[in-house]
């Protein structure tokens, strides 16, 4: 990073890395319309966006997009939106660990019964 420490620079160089080239493209395009730098990963990133296809060591913190297992510093949904995207990628930058919020399951199964209390 050429930021002065504990800045996080207005225009990241993000690596990506995926599975397949459908997938690079769409975590590219993801990069670019939020502003930052494209770089290959020998190339110094700042950060990663991965869909999980990183098996080796990462040369920077990472954020993985989509249901995947392993390490990242930041995990967000499959359908993660630009502004998501850049929230995260900035957040790794600066140190922070990102989660997606869980999906929240609504139901209207009923309340589990309690026993009666017997006196």
């Amino acid at each position: 990073m050429s930021a002065p420490a504990g800045r996080v620079p207005d225009r990241l160089r993000v690596a990506v890395l995926a599975s397949s080239a459908a997938a690079q493209d769409r975590l590219a395009t993801l990069v670019a319309r939020c502003g930052h730098q494209l770089v290959e990963a020998a190339a110094s990133p700042d950060a990663v966006l991965t869909d999980g296809a990183a098996d080796a060591v990462l040369p920077a913190a990472a954020v993985a997009v989509g249901a995947v297992s392993g390490e990242f510093a930041g995990w967000l949904a499959p359908d993660a939106g630009t502004a998501q995207v850049d929230a995260a990628l900035r957040a790794v930058v600066a140190g922070l660990t990102i989660r997606a919020a869980p999906t929240k399951t609504r139901s209207f199964d009923s309340l589990p019964e309690e026993p009666p209390v017997l006196l």
